[in-house]
């Protein structure tokens, strides 16, 4: 048995580099996080790039 499964999402494609914008870096005292779990309203479970698990607010 084969399933075939077509996903509806493209590959991104950029047409000029003058589209793209300029990733914003970490200011003193800022991180990098991902966002694990949604908790509810505005509030999320954050994995740090210093390690650390965190609580969140999404602004």
């Amino acid at each position: 048995m084969l399933i075939t499964v077509m996903s509806t999402m493209g590959k991104r494609q950029v047409k000029n580099e003058s589209d793209l914008k300029e990733m914003r870096l970490p200011e003193e005292g800022e991180l990098f996080g991902r966002v694990l779990k949604m908790l509810g309203g505005e509030n999320v479970m954050i994995k740090c790039t210093d390690g650390l698990t965190r609580r969140g607010r999404i602004r």
